[in-house]
């Protein structure tokens, strides 16, 4: 029972460092961020941290799997629905946007990994969600002539390539007083994915 009990606390106290470092990496960076104030934020000594991280670079590699986007994202498209593809596919656009929306910082994390750590941590995560994202891309595949023939992993690599160009391009563009009204939605990108710039 006390093994039992110090094993809990030994989780509640894992759980709020990733927490801490999490708020952390994605305010100040990840050189921009120490082990120390880490520590101070979460009301432990520094060297307790070293029980559950052996290092910065360990801790970081541990918020990318719990917090990375594509932990919420890739769910979110497994679990979308449609009666063809083109349906499937606005279905979980929306979810994948929403997600998004909902949790802006998890977008801060994405660029931590992908310019301060060169996506070093990355390759470990794909390879636990890319199962879950390759079903939606058979589906597709499956769904109809318009995409049959095209590998799942393309299609699903393109379509997250998009809306990951829409979420930071609409941030970005947003800002701006002329372009804010002529950034286009969500909509009109699907439509362009979907239908193509050269259709009649």
């Amino acid at each position: 029972m006390q093994t039992s009990t110090k094993s809990n606390k030994g989780q509640q106290t894992r759980e709020q460092l990733l927490e801490v470092a999490f708020q952390q990496f994605t305010r100040n960076g990840f050189h921009g961020t120490s082990m120390r104030k880490i520590a101070e934020e979460a009301g432990l000594a520094l060297g307790g941290i070293y029980n559950h991280f052996a290092g910065k670079d360990e801790m970081l590699k541990a918020v990318i799997l719990a917090y990375h986007p594509l932990t919420m994202i890739i769910p979110e498209l497994a679990a979308a629905e449609g009666a063809n593809g083109e349906s499937l596919l606005r279905d979980a656009a929306w979810r994948f946007y929403q997600s998004i929306q909902s949790r802006p910082d998890l977008l801060n994390l994405l660029f931590i990994e992908l310019i301060e750590c060169r996506g070093k941590h990355i390759s470990e995560l794909i390879g636990e969600l890319l199962p879950a994202a390759l079903q939606l891309g058979q589906r597709l595949a499956a769904s109809d002539d318009i995409l049959a023939g095209h590998s799942p992993f393309v299609i699903i690599r393109f379509f997250v390539c998009m809306l990951i160009g829409y979420i930071l391009t609409e941030s970005i563009l947003g800002r701006i007083e002329f372009a804010a009204t002529s950034v286009g939605s969500l909509d009109d990108f699907l439509e362009l994915m979907l239908h193509g710039l050269m259709k009649k």
